[in-house]
This record gives structure tokens, sequence and C-alpha cells, in this order.
């Protein structure tokens, strides 16, 4: 007879394991057998996660950096911004798969399957989750961060735009980066129509991921196009001459005021990205999977289920899908809104805002160092749109 186990994680990203590892630190659900199924070994750097916060996470020891001041520049204004009391982290992906995968294996009771779940069916004691081939196990509750980008974008209620992206890690003869000081946004680049940025994550005073990153409806119809992006970005801003590739790294996020329903039936509940856990006017969600995988753990000790956990702020949602309904309808001014965003603005709240962190009383403040009747007229359009 096949195990029965308590959980199971369909897809086995940083959401997942997020939520796999607190799970294994609360002493009550430690002993409870665990099912990862995800096609891909996560055994190499396929991304690079940046987060804010002023208290603590299990896996800030894992940062190759972290900060005390971020760099904005546009053509209207550029500065070096104090945080405090924030510290901006960055984290690779390889250094974060290793550690958890490593805490999960000693545990001894966490099971990895390279596979892909195909389908679940309710039962009545328990879910069952179907991969691709045939096999099949069983859970009492399973988590689900699989998204679909297909059908994400086929919603005509919502609006889906695309963040999509391209680093280079790379490395210079000579002292070419501040080491002490990330620019966050460089929008020193043609927008093309679009909000186009990149920024620098200095590891050392030679060597940094420099990522271009655009926020639009498609992508790039070439790839190669992203590339040249890069190297004309590193030559004509950053003033390289000589510099050598070390890594590569690339990636689509969705960015969408869709309505994620995050629990299907009675033992089915979407994380991650599929739960809507990704800030949708930015991408940012590694703080928002942290605090989600605290509160699923906290409802299972509990509750003995995963359900009890905070919905999605309205407020918030409302103030996405006004920033997205801008990029969407006049994206080559975001990077002017941006600019007011930064310059009238004490970095740190504002960071909080991108997080959902602020009082209402704060947003007001924030808000009104846009032009209002951009702001206003956007924001009126998504009320009816959402609520009419």
């Amino acid at each position: 007879m096949s195990i029965h186990y308590d959980y199971a994680m369909l897809g086995g990203g940083a959401s997942a394991l997020m939520l796999a590892y607190s799970m294994m630190q609360e002493s009550s659900l430690s002993q409870k057998k665990v099912l990862i199924i995800e096609p891909q070994l996560k055994n190499q750097n396929d991304r690079t996660w940046c987060y804010w916060h002023d208290s603590e996470t299990p896996f800030d020891h894992l940062a190759q950096q972290k900060w005390k001041k971020l760099a904005f520049k546009a053509p209207n204004f550029e500065a070096v911004l104090d945080i405090a009391p924030l510290h901006y982290y960055m984290l690779r992906g390889i250094d974060f798969y290793n550690f958890v995968q490593d805490k999960l294996a000693k545990s001894g009771h966490v099971t990895w399957i390279q596979g892909r779940a195909e389908s679940t069916e309710e039962l009545e004691n328990g879910i069952k989750i179907t991969l691709q081939g045939g096999a099949s196990y069983m859970a009492d509750f399973a988590f689900d961060s699989r998204l679909s980008l297909k059908i994400l974008r086929q919603e005509k209620k919502s609006i889906c735009l695309l963040q999509h992206f391209k680093g280079f890690l790379v490395h210079t003869p000579t002292p070419s980066f501040d080491k002490d000081c990330p620019t966050i946004f460089d929008f020193n680049i043609s927008q093309e129509g679009e909000v186009r940025f990149v920024y620098t994550l200095p590891l050392s005073s030679e060597r940094a991921l420099v990522e271009y990153t655009i926020f639009s409806d498609n992508l790039l119809p070439d790839k190669k196009l992203y590339d040249d992006a890069l190297e004309t970005y590193l030559r004509k801003n950053l003033g390289l001459l000589h510099y050598e590739i070390e890594e590569e790294e690339a990636g689509v996020i969705p960015m969408s005021n869709h309505l994620f329903e995050r629990r299907v039936g009675k033992r089915l509940l979407r994380i991650g990205l599929a739960g809507g856990l990704a800030k949708a006017s930015t991408g940012y969600a590694f703080m928002r999977c942290v605090r989600d995988a605290e509160a699923i753990t906290k409802s299972l000790v509990n509750h003995s289920h995963p359900f009890v956990i905070a919905p999605a702020s309205t407020r918030f949602r409302l103030y996405d899908s006004t920033i997205l309904n801008l990029m969407q309808t006049n994206g080559g001014k975001i990077r002017d809104h941006f600019t007011d965003l930064f310059s009238k603005n004490p970095t740190a709240r504002l960071l909080r805002f991108l997080d959902d962190q602020t009082s209402f009383a704060e947003d007001i403040s924030i808000m009104s160092s846009v032009p209002i009747h951009t702001f206003a007229g956007s924001m009126g359009k998504m009320i009816v749109s959402q609520y009419g």
C-alpha cells in the first residue's frame, strides 16, 4: 500500500519550500510526512530574489548582500536614498534551495519526487494527486503553487501584464561598482512606450548582477534583444569596456489583478504565484511568501487545517489595479510617476507601501505625490471594473 502523506506540495519552488521548512520548525508538525512533487531538480541558480524588512526571516543569513541605502536614477532625478530602519537583501536561488533542501532531508519526513502533478481529486479520506505518467499519491491536504499563465491571460475582467527580464552577473578587471549601494531603478534607458528599467546589485566592487526589466503586455520578439539591451547599458550607461559574464538569468512573472481563489474544496490551498502572492504592481513575492508560510503553519497548528489565513487586502488590490492600468494604458509615463514617488516620499515609507504595510493615512500622503488627475482617473476606472 502506498504511503498516505499528511501534506503534499504540488511544485517545489520558493513558496512550497518555505512552507515545508516552516512546518518542520514547528514541534507539533515536525513529524508529519510531507511530499514535494517538482519537475526540476532545483540544483542551479535559476533566479535571484530581493526583499526588504526591518525584522527577521529564517533566510536572511543566506543573503549574499544586505544594504542600508539604494540608488534611484531617472532623467529628472537621481539620488542615493537612506532606507533605515529597513534593509534591502539579495538572495540567490541556489543558496536558498541548498539550505532548505538540506534541512528537509535531515528531518527524515520529507519525500521529494521529480515529476509533474497533472490533476487532483478530492476523496473522502484525502486528496488524490495524479502525476504525468499515471502515478498517484494521497495526502490529507495539498498546496498548489502551479500557475497557468495561459489561463490567467484569458481572464477578460482582469489585467495581466508580464514582467520579463534578463540579467548578467558580470565581473570586471578593475573596481566598477559601489558595493555598498545597489541601484534599484535606473530609468535612463528608452521606454518604448512601456515600463523599462535596469537594476544593478553589486556583490563587490568588481562583480554585480545587472538586470534589464520590462513591464508590458508581450515579450520581446527575439531573445537576442534582451542581450543587446544589456550590453548597450553596460557599455554606455556604466562605461564598462571590459567585462566577463559569469552567469545569466532570465524569467517571466505575471503581474495581474486577477482575484485569485486560494481555497479549492476542503483539501487544497493555492500558494505562491498561484495563490496571488506576487505583488501585482511590482512582482515582489519573497516576503509575502514568508509571511504566508508562517500563517499557514499557524493555522495547521491551531485548527488542524491550513485555511485560517488573512484574505488579500482589498485596499492594496485596488492600488495595484490602478497602477497596472496606468502601466497598460500609459506605460511610457510610469518612470515620471516613479520619479515623483521616490523624490517626494521617505524611501522606507514608500517601500512599506510597495509591501502592503502602510496605513491608510500614509497611503494618502504617498498617492498625493503623483498627478492626482492621472491616478484618480485610473482608480475610478478600476473601482467600476472591480465593484461596479
